[in-house]
């Protein structure tokens, strides 16, 4: 009977370390009045980077030539992207900031993997 036992643990507590090995929360970067909050988000591979309209609509776009994305989002409404590949991956939301010769000015933010 003992035997049984100590195998029933062990079996649990596998469970327990692939549960704890799954997928990352999405870090969140907040859209609010003209600015991301946080600006600057560190993140590791393959983690998720959740973008939400606390206040107003924002558009969420990718700039810098090593990604693209564009996506707007309403009050209330996020975005998720997945980064697997190191870098930094610079944004932009078109409707409160610009890039101008790469240089931007206003809501812009930045995700570093």
């Amino acid at each position: 009977m003992r035997i049984r036992r100590v195998g029933v643990v062990a079996v649990l507590v596998a469970g327990v370390s692939i549960a704890a090995m799954g997928p990352a929360a999405a870090v969140t970067v907040k859209g609010s009045g003209t600015r991301w909050r946080p600006p600057t988000v560190n993140i590791d591979r393959r983690e998720l980077v959740r973008w939400r309209a606390v206040s107003g609509a924002h558009v969420v776009r990718a700039y810098g030539g090593n990604w693209t994305f564009s996506k707007r989002i309403g009050p209330g409404e996020s975005v998720k992207r997945r980064f697997r590949t190191r870098g930094t991956y610079r944004f932009v939301c078109t409707i409160h900031g610009d890039v101008v010769g790469g240089n931007c000015t206003g809501m812009c933010g930045r995700v570093l993997v």
